[in-house]
């Protein structure tokens, strides 16, 4: 009874905000989401080695509230959404939690040539399920600060220069130990034409650092990755628009530097509207980054995703979606041995329909499978997850 009366305070001080915001030239669309989801294999283990998990299905229910503001006092623009989100498990009901989401934008202009952004964001979620090792209820929290800088040489012509600083705290017990915090400094010129929404080039540097991950291990505590990307943006036709962008990643890691990384990373996707209903997109990538709650240095990412769009009617959507990854943990102290890495080969598919019944009133249904084959065999899962979800609009 009081978790229901505070999320009806919640909903009325939400729309006596908007009412009164209005009235001041602010947009504030406040919003709800309600959904209930079964997941076959909530944790996400092999079929018959239940010993550490008792139990492998599970319903949970959400119910996000949230508003979207926006302030636009002349050149200058705010932009700041909410999200609270409490999460109830009918059987692993110690995984019960208040999830939040937080994006504070403000973008702002000094006359013609000069523009940029500052950013803030906040968020707590629960561990992935995918690489838990233990039934224990652990949550990650995430927090980052963002300038960026652009200077316009000539209407088609500009640079920028940005700044960013993230950090991620868990609270399992194993969590300390993949505490990150992470300074990136990045500087590009981009080039935009007619059908060219961009061309151009950038150089990115990152200092991350391990704060509570002790020495003496196979693990970095510290490492430093550049890169060098290439990125082209472009519309060869009113049907269709590519998205190219190529680097080169080198990554130095401390104390481990027989275990640093140097290769190719970068983002292929290709959209096209084969009909005027029909939208088809492929994209493939490869991307570098620090594995969490895993015993690895690193993490290589691979992956290919397609997808189709199919507008049945005005008011409804129907996506499905294949996608396949080859991930690799690249030499932590658990995989020093024999093998130098753990190797996970993911796959999935979905299916999802979306219906704007009203303007305001949305219904959505999706159905996905997942699984994994990995070389350590114990991590093989197969899971399917049905979802349906209510959007109310204010």
């Amino acid at each position: 009874m009081r978790r229901r009366l505070a999320i009806a305070a919640v909903g009325g001080l939400l729309l006596g905000v908007s009412g009164s915001l209005h009235a001041q030239l602010v947009d504030v669309s406040p919003f709800a989401v309600a959904s209930i989801a079964h997941d076959s294999n909530l944790l996400r283990t092999q079929r018959g080695v239940d010993g550490v998990f008792e139990r492998r299905s599970d319903t949970l229910t959400r119910i996000s509230l949230g508003l979207t503001a926006e302030f636009n006092p002349g050149l200058q623009a705010a932009r700041l959404t909410a999200v609270y989100e409490p999460v109830r498990y009918r059987h692993f009901s110690r995984f019960n939690h208040e999830a939040y989401d937080l994006d504070a934008r403000w973008t702002w202009r000094a006359g013609r040539r000069f523009d940029g952004q500052l950013g803030l964001t906040a968020e707590r979620a629960i561990d992935d399920f995918a690489n838990r090792s233990t039934p224990e209820a652990g949550f990650v929290r995430r927090q980052g600060v963002r300038a960026l800088g652009g200077y316009n040489l000539s209407p088609r012509l500009r640079v920028e220069l940005e700044g960013r600083h993230d950090r991620r705290d868990g609270s399992g017990a194993a969590s300390p130990g993949f505490d990150l915090r992470e300074s990136i400094a990045v500087a590009g010129i981009y080039y935009q034409g007619n059908r060219l929404s961009r061309l151009g080039g950038s150089v990115s540097v990152t200092d991350g650092r391990f704060p509570n991950r002790p020495a003496g291990t196979d693990l970095a505590t510290d490492y430093e990755q550049t890169s060098v990307e290439g990125q082209l943006v472009w519309s060869p036709s009113a049907l269709s628009d590519l998205d190219w962008t190529l680097g080169y990643t080198r990554r130095r890691q401390q104390p481990t530097a027989t275990r640093d990384y140097s290769g190719l990373t970068g983002r292929l996707e290709y959209r096209r509207r084969i009909s005027a209903k029909t939208r088809v997109s492929l994209r493939g990538y490869r991307r570098i980054y620090s594995a969490e709650l895993q015993d690895a240095n690193l993490t290589i990412d691979d992956g290919l995703r397609l997808g189709v769009d199919w507008a049945w009617s005005y008011k409804t959507q129907v996506g499905v979606a294949l996608e396949r990854r080859e991930v690799e943990f690249e030499a932590g102290g658990a995989f020093a041995g024999a093998a130098s890495q753990l190797d996970d080969d993911i796959q999935s598919a979905s299916v999802t329909l979306d219906w704007q019944a009203l303007e305001r009133l949305g219904l959505l249904l999706a159905v996905e499978h997942a699984s994994r084959t990995s070389s350590d065999s114990s991590r093989d899962y197969e899971a399917l997850v049905g979802r349906f979800e209510v959007r109310l609009g204010f």
